[in-house]
């Protein structure tokens, strides 16, 4: 499981990375950083399940904000 996590923190700090041509590109690259530092500290089994729940609730808020009319 620590390669699985290590292997999807690296993938999403490089998706952080090509953001940076999107017209919302820091709302991206913020999100995308976040759940990169979060599956580094999974593997590293740190991390803290409130601060997950919370930004569930976040991602699940914008999602909503972002879908159309």
């Amino acid at each position: 499981m620590k390669i699985i996590n290590i292997t999807l923190g690296i993938l999403f700090a490089l998706f952080a990375a090509v953001q940076y041509n999107d017209p919302d590109s820091w709302s991206w690259i913020l999100l995308y950083l976040f759940v990169s530092v979060v599956s580094f500290a999974a593997a590293r089994g740190r991390y803290n399940k409130w601060i997950l729940v919370i930004a569930l609730l976040g991602m699940l808020g914008w999602m909503f904000y972002l879908l159309p009319g």
